[in-house]
């Protein structure tokens, strides 16, 4: 499928990347369980212990594991149905509304980053092919994206820009604008993936990029 891709005009090429990405099994081969149908992903990222998991029904639920100041246990949960639970210690634990937006965005950007590029299939994001780059003697396909209001969450105003390796399509760097809302901090990050692995589970395997610098 690469090779044919290779082939074609950067337009044409640009659309059946997209059509990968909404179909993520024709990616990954046929031992892989489609992104979106069924998949749990499990992995910790600065101290803090992630649970992913995407039903097939399209419903998910993220989980976030960690401890406070005290080395009490404590577990944020947040599904796709908008609700968000923390227990403290196996305990149910109450949140006012700043507590609760700053939990689900932060959960919320980590799940998003530890799943590319398969998020760039739903629904409200709006891809725009940006042309073809060169990093470290590398070629590139560039993809801008924005995201519809409706189902782009409460930071739908955030821009993003992808490089995809032209020859095998692996995503090796990301940058994004955040903060774009009134009365928000505005910053930039650029990302490039190292220490990039094979993560293998019981039902598929696929490219982890899970640390930046």
């Amino acid at each position: 499928m690469f090779a044919a891709l290779a082939r074609r005009p950067a337009g044409h090429l640009f659309l059946e990347l997209l059509q990968a990405l909404r179909r993520p099994v024709s990616l990954l081969g046929p031992r892989h369980r489609a992104f979106g149908e069924a998949a749990r992903v499990s992995f910790t990222f600065r101290g803090e212990r992630f649970r992913l998991r995407h039903r097939a029904d399209g419903s998910f639920s993220y989980a976030r594991l960690s401890r406070d100041s005290l080395g009490r246990r404590v577990e944020d949960v947040l599904t796709s149905s908008g609700t968000l639970r923390r227990r403290i210690d196996g305990r149910s634990a109450s949140l006012d509304s700043a507590a609760r937006r700053r939990i689900e965005t932060a959960v919320n950007s980590v799940a998003y980053f530890a799943l590319l590029p398969f998020p760039l299939g739903d629904p409200a994001v709006q891809p725009r092919y940006a042309g073809t780059d060169t990093l470290r003697g590398t070629p590139y396909h560039r993809i801008a994206v924005r995201f519809r209001q409706q189902g782009g969450g409460r930071d739908w105003q955030d821009r993003f820009l992808y490089w995809f390796d032209q020859r095998d399509f692996s995503m090796d760097y990301l940058a994004y604008a955040y903060g774009l809302g009134n009365g928000e901090d505005y910053g930039t990050r650029f990302r490039d993936a190292f220490n990039v692995r094979t993560a293998c589970g019981s039902n598929d395997d696929g490219r982890a990029m899970m640390d930046e610098r």
